[in-house]
């Protein structure tokens, strides 16, 4: 086997499998109704359902942020998931909340 050819199948090999253990993307948020604000995480590739709400909470629990419940978006794709979380961003402003961005990521 040739040289380039054993890499480009190393490269694709790799792909997959990162491919493989994404389910798709996500971002989260957490409304503060009290101080009209809510708390926007910026979007990430998961691999686990359901696994990205506890980690938020708890970073924005660590930064002595109150907020009410977390929810997480999900989308296939990151571009999905960009278009989505700036429609929360616009329609969070429209209603008159302070967008506050929050960068965090989950732990893999």
């Amino acid at each position: 086997m040739r040289p380039k050819r054993a890499v480009t199948i190393a490269m694709a090999a790799t792909i997959l499998q990162l491919a493989a253990h994404a389910a798709g993307w996500a971002y989260c948020v957490a409304p503060a109704d009290v101080q009209n604000r809510i708390y926007i995480s910026p979007p990430f590739p998961i691999s686990a359902p359901g696994a990205a709400e506890p980690g938020f909470d708890s970073n924005l629990a660590e930064h002595r942020l109150e907020h009410d419940t977390v929810e997480c978006a999900r989308a296939g794709s990151e571009a999905a998931a960009v278009i989505m979380r700036q429609h929360a961003i616009d329609v969070n402003r429209q209603w008159g909340r302070e967008v506050i961005d929050v960068p965090w990521r989950p732990l893999r």
